[in-house]
């Protein structure tokens, strides 16, 4: 996939600003705050409908204005154009359009155009708590399955649900416990459906984990990838059915019955899911170095694109946001050199023009300078660089 060109309006300091890409590598340089990376969450948001920096659209819609716009134009691997337009108006439901029609929902896009993103600030994925990697997972298998963001969507509005009437009881002398059998049933298929697919992602993921991290680290270190569900059968293994999973939640929520309706909450499913991510087969939650924090970051979100490529047949787009200054010589190396072997449209920003050019060419990352094309960034306008 590659995007060639995007309109931003009203989206943080960018009151206008329609970028003509590259179909290679674009680097937008300015200083903190000038909107460079903003130019990054509005790719991200043409495909994935949200910004992968803030939770609520509010919260990035310019100060001084109610809507913003974001519209995009690409051409997929095959040739063939698509386009992207979501709209955002304040206390109202965004508005998608795009080649296919008119008020779409998140689910009619996503994975369209599909986008990897490496920030610092996802050094929670490694380093953070078991919904951090929850989140991560789940943007890939979204990305991938249509069916997989159906069922997690379901499962949200059941949990929802089932939790307010765990509630309820909680505050009435005679609930009629019968009211949670119709969610119990409509939970218990979900949950089952996600536990089997994340299980089928972890076993696929594992080997183009390993094989990244090997290619980034330079063999020096091994690192592996483990599904850690919360609640499965004895002898949970690649050769588990869905059903078998099902029948194994069934008889689980029998035995806890009791104890969700004294706390009043769910107490099991894959909301409660985590993925270990191992280093020289310790838990690098625990042991990792801030080196190796690094390093694994980066093997992760090569083996997502990897991963995301092989499902779709669909190239996706890399975003690097503000990650050069945080990573020393032989990683900067490593990254350029994976991105220059995926030839795959690339967004960097950076602080610094001249320290990521000679990181680029001095290093020998991509091979040749015409492949770069740069802009500079200026309290929310982007003007090209004609030169560098």
């Amino acid at each position: 996939m590659i995007i060639n060109s995007i309109e931003i309006i009203n989206l943080r300091n960018h009151l206008h600003s329609k970028i003509e890409l590259s179909p290679e590598m674009n680097i937008f340089c300015g200083a903190n705050g000038a909107g460079k990376t903003t130019i990054l969450e509005a790719i991200y948001y043409a495909g994935i409908t949200k910004s992968f920096l803030a939770g609520y659209d509010s919260t990035i819609l310019n100060n001084n204005q109610n809507h913003f716009l974001i519209s995009a134009k690409c051409t997929n691997d095959i040739g063939n154009n698509y386009s992207i337009t979501i709209n955002y108006t304040k206390d109202r439901k965004k508005q998608i359009s795009s080649t296919f029609g008119d008020n779409l929902l998140a689910k009619d896009v996503i994975g369209i155009i599909p986008i990897v993103v490496l920030n610092p600030d996802l050094k929670i994925i490694t380093s953070g708590s078991p919904p951090d990697r929850r989140s991560f997972i789940d943007s890939i298998l979204c990305q991938t399955s249509k069916v997989y963001f159906g069922k997690l969507q379901d499962l949200k509005r059941i949990l929802r649900q089932r939790n307010n009437l765990l509630q309820q009881a909680k505050h009435q002398i005679s609930f009629d416990y019968s009211q949670l059998d119709p969610w119990n049933k409509l939970f218990i298929e979900a949950a089952s459906e996600i536990i089997y697919r994340r299980k089928q992602f972890s076993l696929d993921f594992q080997l183009i984990f390993k094989e990244s991290y090997k290619n980034i680290s330079l063999e020096k270190e091994t690192a592996d990838f483990e599904y850690s569900p919360f609640c499965v059968p004895e002898g949970f293994s690649f050769n588990t059915s869905k059903e078998e999973i099902e029948s194994y939640l069934l008889s689980y929520l029998e035995k806890i019955k009791k104890a969700e309706y004294a706390r009043s909450q769910t107490l099991f499913g894959p909301q409660k899911d985590d993925f270990r991510i191992l280093i020289n087969a310790g838990n690098a939650r625990d042991i990792a170095s801030q080196g190796q924090h690094k390093t694994l970051l980066i093997a992760l979100k090569f083996a997502e694109y990897d991963f995301i490529y092989r499902k779709t047949n669909e190239k996706p787009l890399f975003l690097l946001d503000d990650m050069f200054a945080e990573l020393d010589i032989s990683r900067r190396v490593a990254v350029l050199d994976n991105l220059q072997a995926l030839k795959t449209q690339t967004f960097v920003t950076s602080t610094r023009i001249n320290s990521i050019l000679k990181s680029i060419i001095e290093e020998k990352a991509v091979a040749q300078k015409s492949r770069i094309t740069a802009y500079n960034v200026i309290n929310g306008l982007v003007e090209k660089i004609e030169k560098l």
